[in-house]
């Protein structure tokens, strides 16, 4: 029995319904998410028009999806605010306001691991935040003595910290603009060496 194998060009077709069924789900996962609402994974397969195990191909359980959604929403809506042309000239300022964004956002995530999630984020944008930590570094705005491997930790520490329900985008703020001040050069006490 020989095994039949569609043509280039239904395969390619059905790569492209694929990516449009996933891209359609993660759609309709990102609006929810923002919303503040938790649907079920068959109702967002259904406001998605696709069917459940059409949902379970692309994203294998819930967590797969909320990663997936935050991982867009990340991109789209907080890295172009990251651009150093943007953060840099008024950086406290800045660094306070779009923490306070990531905050809101990634504190309403239906997710099991903030702290993962964060992090993901966070290491998949590493260059971005490493350019503004010499930049800001550079102009006297962050310590010397802070480095690229600490910023995951000092921003996870910020997210996870700082996600509590019962805190308001002003709390958030001046909690964020106290942290600020301890990263900034001047009065800091030395800090102890990263573990090798």
């Amino acid at each position: 029995m020989t095994e039949h194998k569609p043509s280039p060009a239904r395969a390619r077709a059905q790569r492209i319904d694929a990516r449009s069924n996933a891209e359609r789900i993660l759609k309709v996962a990102r609006v929810a998410f923002l919303s503040g609402s938790s649907p079920s994974l068959e109702e967002i397969a259904a406001t998605a028009d696709v069917g459940v195990a059409t949902l379970y191909r692309h994203f294998p359980n819930r967590e797969a999806l909320i990663r997936a959604a935050y991982h867009a929403i990340f991109d789209e809506e907080i890295v172009p605010q990251l651009a150093p042309a943007a953060v840099l000239p008024a950086f406290r300022d800045a660094f306070i306001g779009v923490s306070v964004r990531v905050i809101d956002l990634l504190s309403a995530a239906p997710t099991s691991n903030l702290a993962e999630l964060t992090a993901e984020l966070i290491q998949d944008n590493i260059e971005v935040f490493g350019a503004l930590l010499e930049g800001a570094q550079q102009q006297g705005d962050i310590r010397e003595d802070i480095g690229i491997d600490d910023v995951p930790h000092i921003l996870g520490m910020l997210v996870v910290g700082l996600a509590s329900p019962n805190l308001n985008a002003e709390s958030r703020a001046r909690y964020l603009a106290l942290m600020f001040d301890a990263l900034k050069p001047g009065h800091a006490g030395e800090l102890p060496p990263l573990p090798t």
